[in-house]
């Protein structure tokens, strides 16, 4: 019998990708080989962007939170980044233009908790201009893939999302309530699409939340896409955000608690957590309390993607050793462009050279990176809706490493109060509007 599938992905950067679900992924299998599945047609990446990746400063929404020196822009809150319009292989990719990815119904009744940005946001914030390390800029070593399938999608579910409700479909009623029917509409832009729920500090039951969503992903036959943000520490401010040192485990086990046994669950664990773990000091005790995550929730049927950042972050070789300081043994793959603005393509060109240096597959956040970043990671203006949320599939073996494209942001909920946004996590309907109308 095929056990439960649940991923969990480990957070740190954002993008987007191609909309077309395939209807009858496989499973997802443990990942010392080759992902095999049904592969997009890929562009030439060759002439991948060579820009300087920004350092990290304090996060706007987060009071106190440090720079981290060495490291380019995190990621910023649950939000993603459109991809640059020059991407030819995001053409067409926009929410506006392609079919709803789950064509599940949403739930009536409130199953995910409020996601918060404020403590995410801040603590990957970064300036748009410090270099990248140079010695880092090599290609890292491509691991050598076995012959059995590492990842593929899961056969129990349609390869949709559970498009858990969220603050877009408020205000799709609100706008029409109020007669606005053309903002409404590309409101629903946002709204037809699925969105990670994420679980933190604020859930007053942790456990009954991720139930909730897990048994609605489990009884409409989508995948549950979670995003888990309570690591010690963390905003890096030593003020005692996140969980305590001693209650991280623990709480993590809350979290696993909830999870239905028949659902299909994918969890971004820790968006930013590991590529800041060397400037935040405590860096052993951060990467026991993921390898520990990852261990648990992969006990509890979880799949487990790592977040890692993204490629205006660290080099693929610098990002690949971070990975393999946490270990391999209990990750589905890893995470990028978590609630960032990195383009697709140069998400897929960095991603697949980290992909062949660990032989992990990885997932990509494009919920706001459809025209690419501006240098901005908080509430960056101009930006546009990415690709739709898909399963793609991936193939380590050809060096194809992408397996889905999600939206770990609900585009429109606010990074924080920079940029003249309200404080993280909140809707600010003029943002919204601007990326739904920016996506064409």
């Amino acid at each position: 019998m095929r056990r439960r599938t649940v991923v969990v992905l480990l957070a740190a950067g954002a993008a987007l990708a191609a909309c077309a679900v395939p209807t009858s992924p496989g499973p997802i299998n443990r990942v010392t080989e080759p992902f095999v599945g049904d592969v997009a047609t890929l562009p030439d990446l060759s002439e991948h962007p060579t820009s300087p990746a920004p350092a990290p400063t304090p996060s706007p929404s987060a009071p106190g939170s440090p720079a981290v020196p060495g490291s380019p822009s995190p990621s910023p809150s649950p939000s993603v980044g459109p991809a640059p319009s020059g991407a030819s292989e995001e053409v067409d990719a926009s929410p506006s233009a392609a079919p709803r990815a789950s064509s599940a119904p949403k739930a009536t009744s409130p199953t995910a908790a409020p996601a918060t940005d404020a403590a995410h946001a801040e603590a990957e914030g970064a300036s748009a201009s410090s270099p990248r390390a140079t010695e880092e800029a090599e290609a890292p070593a491509a691991s050598s893939p076995s012959s059995s399938p590492a990842i593929t999608p899961p056969a129990s579910a349609s390869g949709a999302f559970y498009d858990a409700p969220n603050a877009a479909d408020t205000a799709v009623a609100n706008l029409k309530a109020a007669g606005r029917d053309a903002d409404a509409a590309l409101i629903a832009r946002i709204a037809s699409q699925p969105a990670a729920t994420w679980i933190g500090a604020w859930n007053g039951d942790v456990t009954a939340t991720v139930s909730a969503v897990t048994s609605s992903a489990a009884a409409t036959d989508t995948i549950a896409l979670l995003a888990v943000y309570n690591i010690p520490n963390l905003d890096c401010a030593g003020s005692g955000s996140g969980a305590s040192e001693s209650g991280y485990l623990p709480w993590i086990d809350t979290v696993a608690a909830g999870m239905n046994a028949r659902a299909t669950t994918w969890v971004i664990l820790e968006p930013d957590a590991l590529v800041m773990a060397d400037g935040c000091g405590g860096a052993d005790a951060r990467m026991a309390n993921l390898a520990g995550a990852a261990e648990r929730l992969d006990a509890a049927g979880a799949e487990v993607f790592l977040d890692a950042g993204h490629s205006g972050w660290r080099s693929p070789v610098a990002t690949a050793e971070l990975i393999r300081r946490v270990g391999v043994a209990h990750l589905a793959g890893f995470a990028t462009n978590t609630s960032n603005y990195q383009s697709l393509a140069s998400e897929r060109a960095w991603g697949d050279q980290v992909s062949a240096a660990v032989g992990l597959p990885y997932v990509t956040d494009t919920s706001r990176n459809g025209n690419g970043p501006n240098g901005e990671w908080c509430n960056a203006r101009g930006r546009a809706l990415g690709a739709a949320p898909a399963v793609n599939g991936a193939n380590l073996a050809s060096g194809s490493g992408m397996a889905a494209t999600v939206w770990a942001k609900v585009p429109g909920e606010s990074d924080g109060t920079c940029n003249g946004g309200p404080p993280a996590g909140q809707w600010w309907e003029d943002v919204a509007l601007e990326l739904a109308r920016n996506a064409g």
